[in-house]
């Protein structure tokens, strides 16, 4: 951040082995921490400080592992790097890092809530809304009992005691009764079906038979 010109995207990529995408992401963190420290807003690396506390980090160790992980990540990212390093060459006319300084989001002022998280929570609740409207919706077609949690406690003498918990349709698969109700009510529609067309068989040929007698009549007169 000091000298944007010696210290650049590809110098960084290439000194520590990192993709240019990632070493842009870091930049853009440190700016961001960079006017943090100028508004006087307190940094929160109380994480930070227990993962180095956690793995042992202290300066005087970064300088050895700095430059074992600059040869195996060149070594194991090579192709990786050089691939994403090929997608950011158009970008070297970064005026002289200025966008590492900019901020792309407004911190939320002390004493407000955030609108995209009480969005979210608005969104979660109208869906689960509609979920249980779903639900009930399909349990009245359905027709089975609500959900319920009666006891109902049988003590004897001599017995052990039983405890029968009603729990209405708690294990009743909804779905699965609807479609057995539209396929009982499918086969009845069949059935009905059937049973027109045998008796408009029936009226068919006693017609036919009706007809064949009186002609029969007419002839012998």
């Amino acid at each position: 951040m000091t000298d944007p010109i010696k210290f650049s995207v590809r110098t960084l990529s290439e000194r520590y082995g990192l993709s240019m995408q990632r070493v842009d992401a870091i930049l853009r963190l440190q700016g961001l921490e960079e006017h943090w420290r100028k508004e006087k807003k307190q940094l929160q690396t109380g994480f930070l400080d227990g993962m180095e506390e956690i793995l042992g980090v202290v300066d005087q160790q970064k300088s050895k592992a700095d430059r074992h992980v600059s040869i195996q990540g060149a070594a194991e990212l090579g192709e990786d790097t050089s691939m994403a390093d090929a997608q950011m060459d158009g970008e070297r006319s970064n005026r002289a890092r200025e966008r590492y300084q900019r901020l792309f989001w407004e911190p939320i002022a002390e004493g407000q809530d955030p609108a995209v998280l009480g969005a979210l929570q608005r969104a979660r609740h109208d869906e689960l809304e509609k979920h249980r409207q779903v639900a009930e919706a399909k349990a009245a077609k359905a027709d089975v009992p609500p959900i319920i949690h009666n006891e109902h406690v049988v003590e004897r003498l001599g017995r052990p005691t039983l405890r029968f918990i009603d729990v209405g349709r708690l294990y009743v698969d909804v779905n699965d009764r609807i479609r057995r109700i539209k396929e009982s009510e499918r086969r009845s529609r069949l059935r009905a079906r059937r049973r027109e067309r045998k008796v408009q068989a029936i009226r068919r040929v006693v017609q036919t038979r009706a007809s064949s007698k009186s002609e029969a009549t007419s002839t012998a007169a």
